[in-house]
């Protein structure tokens, strides 16, 4: 055998040898701590990682770069060693920063877990140079379809349980103070896409405050999209959403200074929910075709500005009590899917409507809703038959001859219970033009020909283009009142303030 060096030898560096032994190592250890997570400081970058347990974040850290996709592991983990991060070094702030790419996992934050701290933390999506923020947050994704969430250590959990649940949520912060959360599309989750919050439990010494939801997307998502409960002020801004089972935007639950307030006492005893208050602020956000464009339960301090709510659609079902819920949930939502088809239809010219549809299930008959109106309001079959049915109606109508809108049906409405009316306290009449509309424009003619002082039916300004609809009752094939008398008894007058 030749003697050494060999051949090829002869070129290599001096000290390289082609028979070195490879050092075995992790990822973990060649990661760069300085530019694995950019730690803020209050008054200059800090650059020193010597007090960080490197033996418990390394691995972590290894899994977030490989993005390995059956196993949750990238901005969740990075998000996680930020925390563990900060719970050492109480004074800075981390940054997680994620590059484009499609991330299938959900991420949960708990601020009470032990050993983590993510009060000021932002999760952001950034450019390929992993630096610069990303002005499109469609580039980066995180992805609902077969997510899992990491619970293991977080409060609640014991040995043995599920270390990973399927992901609920893109982003969940729960009772965070300063959570940041940025150039993200979040799309495909069970629950909620970007969600903070905080338990109203007094033992659980919860605080959701101050956060900032800033150029987020969200689409396609089971309840909501952008969602707040129980915090105290926060920001979002520049977002969008679309395709949501409830609404794109949710702010709900404004906590107060004292859990215990109420608004129900004398006025000499009535004091603010919050003496100086921490407001929620909503600008330059976009919802559309969602069931909702807006939600709020119990909501206070909220300034929207500069934002648009159009092509959403709203289903309601009555029901009785006994009801079967989820057949009146199914009924919704195969009236919410008739308002938005609605809006497919009649919105060709892109106007921004907002449609709503609504049934009353009074005698207590588990169909499909197809089938229900068929049955209860065609007079005829097939889908051009006429219709008893002015709904789905426009919520706003677009010009003053739209006939077919909730201010034409409210105003009709009024009249038919107004004092100064000539409808008034005339519910056998009400009731025989029900039955006189059931049969059609020639009935609803003779009818009212043939009532002692001749009464017209209620005439809002845009029937004005709805031909001889006030001596008919109907235009073309669409029964324009035969609603508003359904509704007569469900119709609660509101006050105004």
């Amino acid at each position: 055998m030749a003697s050494r060096p060999f051949a090829w030898e002869k070129s290599y560096p001096a000290g390289v040898r082609w028979d070195t032994p490879i050092k075995i190592t992790t990822l973990g250890s060649l990661i760069d701590p300085k530019k694995a997570v950019e730690i803020s400081y209050p008054t200059r970058l800090q650059s020193s990682f010597d007090d960080v347990d490197w033996e418990h974040i390394a691995p972590i850290l290894t899994k977030a770069l490989t993005r390995e996709t059956d196993d949750p592991a990238t901005a969740v983990l990075g998000a996680d060693a930020a925390g563990i991060w900060q719970f050492k070094n109480k004074t800075r702030k981390a940054t997680v920063r994620i590059q484009p790419g499609t991330y299938v996992e959900g991420v949960l934050l708990h601020g009470k877990q032990s050993g983590r701290s993510y009060d000021g933390l932002t999760i952001e999506g950034v450019k390929k140079d992993g630096a610069t923020p990303n002005p499109d947050p469609r580039q980066v994704i995180l992805e609902g379809t077969n997510a899992q969430t990491i619970v293991k250590g977080t409060p609640g959990w014991l040995p043995g349980d599920a270390e990973t649940i399927p992901a609920n949520n893109a982003i969940e912060g729960r009772s965070i103070v300063g959570l940041k959360l940025e150039n993200m599309w979040g799309r495909h989750y069970q629950n909620n896409t970007f969600f903070v919050w905080a338990s109203n439990e007094e033992l659980g010494n919860e605080r959701c405050a101050d956060f900032v939801m800033d150029n987020l997307v969200s689409s396609d998502t089971r309840s909501y999209g952008l969602f707040s409960r129980n915090c105290f002020g926060g920001k979002f801004l520049n977002s969008e959403g679309w395709n949501h089972g409830d609404s794109a935007l949710y702010i709900g639950e404004t906590p107060c200074d004292d859990p215990a307030w109420t608004n129900r006492t004398k006025i000499e005893d009535k004091v603010p929910c919050q003496a100086d208050p921490d407001w929620t602020i909503v600008k330059n956000f976009t919802s559309h075709q969602n069931v909702l464009g807006y939600s709020g339960t119990n909501s206070k301090y909220v300034n929207i500005s500069d934002s648009s709510f159009y092509n959403n659609g709203a289903g309601i079902a009555i029901v009785k009590n006994h009801y079967p819920f989820a057949r009146a949930y199914g009924l919704a939502e195969e009236l919410c899917a008739s308002a938005k088809e609605f809006i497919r239809k009649a919105d060709s010219d892109k106007r921004r409507i907002a449609a709503m549809d609504w049934h009353f299930a009074v005698t207590g008959l588990v169909q499909p809703l197809k089938q229900l109106r068929q049955r209860e309001y065609m007079l005829g079959q097939g889908e051009n038959a006429p219709s008893l049915l002015l709904r789905p109606l426009r919520l706003a109508p677009v010009d003053a001859n739209e006939w077919r809108s909730w201010d034409v049906f409210s105003d009709i409405l009024e009249e038919f219970v107004s004092p100064d009316g000539q409808w008034f306290n005339r519910r056998n009449k009400v009731k025989g033009l029900r039955e006189a509309l059931r049969a059609g424009p020639n009935a609803v003619r003779l009818f009212l020909r043939n009532l002692p002082d001749s009464p017209t039916l209620p005439q809002p300004l845009a029937l004005a283009s709805a031909g001889d609809a006030a001596q008919t009752g109907w235009q073309g094939n669409t029964c324009l009142y035969f609603d508003a008398i359904e509704a007569l008894d469900f119709y609660v007058p509101l006050e105004e303030v």
